[in-house]
């Protein structure tokens, strides 16, 4: 088939043939309707391929309603002062100062404090504040992270409410808009219920992912607890983790907390959050209480951001497993903890091995240079970094993995996120191969991949949410790199399946069963929706149809062409599908 597929992108045939390797054959079976076999109701994961849409203060787009958020916070407050300034001065004074930028900065700042009161603005008056002194957006993208997040945390003002305790961000489940992204956080909220035995049950969430885990904790422990959950914010984060292996190896590393926190570019965040930092430092003092929190809960939710750091929230800086992350595991496998997340909640709970190779875990990277740059094994560079080289000698939007995965919790393959929408699936497929998996994940914004392990070694599946779950699948692909003088030449050829929201699953002995939400496709039916995602598109177009479909997108050109094995299944906004050939070809000048 694949063969077939190829001699289309190109007339005549490469001339060295493309390599085979033969995995686990996946058995698929659509089915009408849900089949006994994922009948319960208990998965371990929940994990969310983000965008979920929440009606907040900091958010009222997200509102059906108006409701009223009366003192609540609305949005991040900053203010030039000589206090500030002062502040700014001492984060910077660990390190040099010699950029022609910094003293500007300095220069520019006393100006303006200078000119009189200054008023709490938003963080674009602010910087648009810096513009108007003569330092450009361009300069100030150009600032090293540790100076321009100083700059943002030391000028960030303390809010206080009418009765003068900080002010926090609140959060209305009922009034939010998208009825999907109420699903997701229920269903996460009802299987922490089932391990508690119907009460109320206890929820932590890590949010680690964000750059300040301590920005956006009121809006997490909010979520779960307007659904009527305990929630509680477990304070770990990359510098958490640092302070405690030191306290566990000297005796003294907590007491350093606040330092820990500016090596990971987090200032000043005992002014702003008290109460919050006091409770990171009892934790790190008493690292017992912390197992003893993961102990007593029936759920732990992640949140987005940046993976990589939710990762070393979890790992010693040698890159072992903390003894949080051990219990963690210890619980998900007696069934008294369920794990959910959202965008990077999600990524990072990958890892393990199948395929007897290391599962790595997908850290950063563009669908445009997935084809022609492959992936790096290399630390993300910053997420501020728009240049043509980044950290470690990476060009913006480079792919790069962690070879040693993530948590480890979902052990079945590469997982991705945001993913139609941002069109994804090249970096998917490409990371797959090249990384010797044979499956990859890739979950769709407010839309959420549900996973359950059985002790007889099946695993269920079910995608709840608004869209669906893309799955690459390369137990039988095709793989062609090829230089001439004149070009350089790379193809992919694989089976690809999408799992519309209410598909549901088993995968038992490497043989799976899948149930597609929606009616057979016998024959062509368009779907149409305003959905984003150019490969969602291109195929639900012609859903059902078994003519070849091509198109060029990212310099790539994409056919996928119906085979024996492909079953479509339509619904009113979905096309899904099984066992798709695809072919990706990607060819450039070497002149």
């Amino acid at each position: 088939m694949f063969s077939k597929i190829l001699s289309c992108v190109k007339n005549k045939k490469p001339t060295n043939q493309p390599t085979n390797r033969n995995g686990i054959k996946l058995l698929f079976i659509t089915a009408l309707t849900s089949f006994s076999s994922v009948a319960h109701d208990k998965f371990d994961l929940v994990l969310a391929g983000g965008a979920l849409k929440t009606c907040s203060s900091f958010l009222p787009h997200n509102c059906k309603n108006d409701p009223l958020f009366h003192d609540s916070k609305k949005q991040d407050l900053y203010k030039i002062s000589p206090e500030s300034h002062a502040r700014f001065r001492e984060a910077l004074s660990q390190w040099k100062k010699d950029n022609a930028v910094i003293s500007q900065l300095y220069s520019s700042l006393e100006h303006i404090y200078a000119g009189g009161e200054s008023q709490a603005v938003s963080k674009n008056t602010f910087l648009d504040a810096l513009n108007a002194q003569g330092i450009t957006n361009a300069e100030i993208s150009q600032l090293p992270d540790y100076v321009y997040f100083a700059l943002l945390d030391t000028h960030e003002v303390y809010q206080t409410d009418e009765t003068g305790n900080r002010m926090r961000e609140k959060v209305s489940i009922g009034d939010t808009s998208n009825p999907h992204s109420q699903d997701i956080y229920k269903a996460f909220v009802e299987q922490a219920r089932v391990r508690a035995g119907g009460d109320t049950p206890m929820i932590l969430v890590v949010t680690a992912s964000a750059r300040d885990p301590f920005s956006v904790a009121d809006f997490y422990t909010a979520i779960f607890t307007d659904l009527g959950a305990d929630t509680r914010w477990l304070p770990v984060s990359a510098a958490f983790q640092h302070a405690a292996f030191s306290q566990a190896q000297s005796g003294n590393g907590c007491e350093a907390l606040a330092m820990s926190r500016k090596r990971v570019n987090v200032f000043d965040r005992e002014r702003l959050y008290p109460e919050r930092t006091k409770q990171q430092q009892l934790l790190c003092e008493n690292p017992e209480k912390l197992l003893s929190l993961i102990d007593e809960a029936h759920g732990i939710f992640f949140n987005g951001g940046d993976q990589s750091k939710t990762l070393a929230s979890l790992l010693h800086p040698d890159g072992s497993p903390s003894p949080l992350l051990k219990r963690i595991h210890s619980q998900v496998d007696k069934g008294a903890l369920v794990v959910g997340g959202t965008s990077a909640g999600t990524a990072v709970q990958g890892g393990g091995v199948n395929n007897q190779r290391p599962i790595p875990m997908l850290s950063s990277g563009d669908p445009e240079n997935a084809m022609g740059r492959g992936m790096f094994y290399l630390e993300p560079p910053s997420q501020r970094c728009d240049g043509t080289r980044c950290d470690n000698g990476l060009k913006s939007g480079d792919i790069t993995v962690n070879p040693a995965g993530g948590t480890g919790l979902f052990t079945y393959g590469l997982i991705d996120t945001h993913f139609s929408e941002r069109d994804r699936e090249t970096r998917l497929i490409v990371a797959t191969l090249l990384s010797g998996q044979t499956l990859g994940f890739g979950v769709d914004e407010t839309t959420a991949l549900m996973v359950g392990k059985h002790d007889d070694g099946k695993v269920s599946f079910r995608v709840i949410g608004e869209r669906g779950v893309f799955v690459a699948d390369l137990a039988e692909h095709e793989w062609l790199e090829q230089q001439t003088e004149a070009a350089f030449v790379r193809q992919v050829g694989g089976h690809a399946h999408y799992w519309a929201s209410g598909t549901i699953a088993t995968l038992q002995n490497g043989k799976w069963e899948i149930g597609l939400s929606g009616e057979p496709a016998k024959k062509a039916t368009p779907i149409k929706n305003n959905y984003e995602g150019r490969w969602r598109r291109e195929v639900g177009y012609k859903c059902g149809s078994d003519n070849m479909v091509s198109w060029t997108q990212f310099g790539n050109q994409y056919v996928v062409k119906a085979g024996d094995q492909t079953r479509f299944s339509a619904s009113e906004k979905h096309c899904s599908y099984q066992h798709l050939p695809f072919v990706i070809r990607y060819e450039a000048d070497r002149h």
